[in-house]
Formats: structure tokens, sequence, C-alpha cells
């Protein structure tokens, strides 16, 4: 999801495959960018997000109090579908998991729901109140429930029927404004959290009533929930210096307990991280960071310190759990990389560096590649060489600090956005070799992500209070198109 922007632009990929490169220069096969729709509203888009099936666009203006659904007809034209309009500012607008609902939550303290109907019409279900401003609504995994949050110190659960109709499930209570709220993977509990430290978690008892399993408080305000795949663990933290994290274990009755010191080792973590597989887990301590291996028996074992520094900001397992990498802030802003062999030892698998600080360093969804987005102008797409060892492949320029880049959702493709007000679209040419395909240059750019089915790109601008639409389209030329939109007309230069 794209927050906090301004002017979205969704641009259609068409092009052919490609594959890993050491490459950093090529001839880039070029697209002509060509406008399919104009999206509108009366102030910044404050929310933008592609259903699963990438058919249909969600924009919210959190000032302009409406949230609109786009969809595209049989001509490829994105169009509007469907207005939600609220008396006040929009707090939150999602997309459920099957693209076929949407919830809106507003200070009017009113979340509405609607819903994609066999017709092909958008129509409203239900609009669910609370006693004061809802900050947050949030579907679950299979999109049967919603849990909207609120000032009025509830947190509220809400369910559909076999008639897709919604209605109030449970009531979660607190002393205070809840702002936080998350489902469980497997769609059996929910955690909450207030303004003051106080985490609650829910679960439905076996009249399919929502019922308070565990509370636990922290002495500072929650700073984020994590709940691990397998959804045996939450793991919170909060924006105090000591101790800042709590780990919550299940057992196999159903039964909730906080884990203090006999679960990883020495509490006192600021980064808690499960691989994807549960086999195993990061912890990051104020100067080391440690893998942890899950055995037969569910029971937590350490492998190993793999770094020690006081510099660490971020660590994140790949998709495929066989892959770590750690961004090291300080002087030496470089992203540093460890790698897991077939009998499960973990050691180091080289190192990239930036000249300034890096912003972000994500996977790609296969676990090839990595892209990172830093200040120093910069964003690199990093891959293996034949050792094991990760080695830069290909280097985008802006003319400004990159603040995003991400992968498109088939790993192919890189789409990176700087302060340049510059987004670029990189992938391999008929050469097999990385280069620049597309740029579109626009006022404000923001954050930029890929649809789902890879063929659409969202951008934002801070120009106006739109947001476009382009189709791009691949051309013969080898030269590289920067298209830009000017009264309506798109120069390719």
């Amino acid at each position: 999801m794209i927050r906090f922007c301004t002017k979205l632009v969704i641009v259609a990929v068409l092009t052919a495959t490609f594959s890993v490169s050491h490459t950093s220069v090529a001839r880039a096969q070029p697209f002509e960018m060509v406008e399919k729709g104009l999206v509108s509203h009366k102030y910044w888009v404050n929310f933008a997000d592609f259903s699963s099936d990438g058919k249909h666009v969600l924009t919210a203006s959190a000032f302009g109090l409406q949230a609109k659904i786009w969809g595209q007809d049989d001509n490829g034209i994105w169009t509007e579908e469907a207005t939600i309009s609220h008396d006040e500012m929009i707090s939150s607008a999602v997309i459920s998991p099957d693209g076929r609902h949407v919830v809106t939550a507003s200070q009017d303290k009113t979340a509405k729901i609607w819903c994609h109907a066999a017709s092909g019409n958008w129509m409203e279900k239900a609009t669910v109140n609370h006693n004061e401003k809802i900050s947050s609504a949030v579907f679950s995994p299979d999109g049967q429930y919603i849990v909207t949050t609120s000032d009025d110190y509830t947190a509220k659960i809400w369910g559909m029927d076999e008639s897709a109709n919604w209605s109030e499930k449970g009531v979660i209570s607190y002393d205070e404004c809840v702002h936080k709220a998350q489902f469980s993977p497997n769609n059996e509990y929910v955690v909450t959290s207030d303004d003051v430290g106080k985490v609650k978690i829910c679960a439905k008892d076996e009249d399919g009533k929502w019922v308070e399993k565990i509370t636990v408080n922290h002495e500072d305000i929650v700073d984020s929930i994590k709940i691990s795949p397998d959804s045996r663990y939450v793991v919170t933290t909060d924006m105090g210096d000591d101790a800042p994290v709590k780990i919550l274990s299940q057992d196999n009755s159903g039964n909730w307990s906080e884990k203090t010191s006999n679960i990883f080792g020495t509490y006192g973590y600021s980064q808690i991280e499960f691989s994807s597989d549960m086999l195993y887990v990061l912890t990051v301590s104020e100067e080391e960071v440690k893998v942890w291996e899950q055995d037969d028996n569910g029971a937590w074992t350490e492998k190993g310190c793999i770094a020690q520094s006081s510099e660490i900001t971020s660590v994140m397992f790949s998709f495929d759990s066989r892959h770590v990498l750690l961004i090291i802030k300080g002087s030496e802003h470089r992203v540093q990389f460890f790698g897991r062999d077939d009998v499960g030892t973990w050691e180091a698998k080289g190192s990239i560096s930036h000249r300034e600080e890096i912003n972000t360093a994500i996977f790609s969804r296969d676990s090839q590649r990595v892209v990172t987005a830093s200040q120093d102008n910069t964003a690199k797409i990093l891959g293996q060489d034949d050792s094991g060892s990760w080695a830069e492949i290909f280097s985008i320029s802006h003319e400004d600090s990159v603040h995003s880049a991400s992968f498109s959702q088939d790993s192919k493709r890189v789409v990176t956005s700087g302060e340049d007000n510059t987004t670029k679209i990189c992938g391999k040419d008929d050469r097999d070799q990385w280069a620049e395909q597309a740029s579109v240059s626009h006022s404000g750019v923001g954050a930029a992500m890929f649809s789902p089915d890879n063929k659409h790109v969202l951008t934002t601008d801070g120009s106006n209070y739109t947001a476009q639409i382009w189709m791009l389209i691949i051309k013969k030329s080898p030269s590289i198109h920067s298209v830009q939109k000017k009264s309506g007309v798109c120069t390719i230069i």
C-alpha cells in the first residue's frame, strides 16, 4: 500500500522476461507511455492500493473525505466505479485479501464496508459505528472479519455471514484509546493495543464468541505488533529503551503465556524476525545478532552469533529462509549478508556499501536478488556470484536521494523513486542485460509499487489532487525514453 501521497500514477507494463546478469551498463528496451485514465480527488491522495488480482485500485483522500474504487473496462481504460464518502477525515482505506470488499474508517465515527457484487457493481453493505473517531480498520486474512479501533476505548470485531451481511461479533475494551490491531495468519485470533502500552489477544471460543485470552503491559507506547507465520508467537515492541520486546507464546491447547527469558536466551531484544518456514529466528540485541533454530519438539536453540555491531538498523530473512541481510548505519552505510548451507550452518556472504545512508533494502520474491535505495542518489541491484557471495550487478542513478525501491511480484523488474521527482523501471533487455526501461517525471514523487499481476505500477505525484494511469508499450528503438505529461500531451524525449 502507498500512503501519504498526492497523485497516483499507474503504469501498465508489457515486456519480455529476463534473468540475472553482472553487467552494469546496457542497452535499454524502452517503452512509450500512453495515458489510460485520470483518477481525480478533491485533496491529497493519502491511500492507494491494488486489489489482489490487479483489476481494481482503491484510492482515498483523507482530507478530501472520499475513497474511490477504480477498474478497467474492456478497452483497458481505468474508470471510477464507486465513491465512498465520509463527513470527516478518513483514517484508513483497505481492500480485502480476496479483492471483493473494501473498508474505510473515518473520524466521523463510522467505518463503511463495500462489496463487489456478482453483477460487477460495487455496493455498500454496511456502515458500522463507534462512539468516537475510528483510527483504523483491517481485514482478517480470509476476509471474513474486520477489526476496527477507536478513541472510544474499544476495538470491535465485525463478521460476514453467508449472505455477505456484516454484524458486530465482539468488543475488546480498554481504558485508553485503541490504535493498533492485527489478525493472526490463521484467522484464529486478533492482537490489539492501546495508547499506554497494554496489549490484548482475543480469540473465538467454542461458541464462536470472541473472548480475551491474555493481557500484557508495556511501560511505553507499543510501536509494533509482529505475529509469527505459524501464528504461535506474538512479538510486541514499545518505544522505550529498556527491554522493549515482549514475546507471547501459544501452547498446543491454545493457552497463551508471556516468555521473558527461556525462549530465546537473554531477554532484551530490539527486534525479532521469524523465517517464513518457522525453522529460524533472528534476535537483535544492543550489540549482536543471533540465529536460533527450532527443533522437532518446538524448542529453540542458539545456532550462533552472526554479527556484532551497535549500528544495525534492520534485519530481514529472504522469502526462502536461506539468506539474511543486515542494514548497518553509521559511517559504513553497508548491507551485510549471511547464508545458510544444506546442513544449517550460517556464514558471511559478502557486503555492499553506499556512500550515504541506506533508506531500504529488500529481497525479491524468488530470493535471488536484493535492491537497495540510498541517500547517495543510487539504488543497487545485488545478486550472488558463483561462490554464493552477494555482489552488485547493476546501479540505478537518480539526481537526488532514492527513497523507495521494490521488485515486481515475479522478481523480474525493479521500480525506484527519488527526491529528483523521477520514478524509474529497470529490467533485462533483449541481450539479457540490466537496463533502464522507462522513467516518469512528475513533482512530489513518493513511493512506487508493482501490482500483484506485474502489469502496472503505482506512483505518487505531489503536483495536484489527481492520479494518472499509463500503459507502457514496448518500442524497437534502443534509446531510453523519459515521458512527461504537459497539458494533456505526452512528450517522448
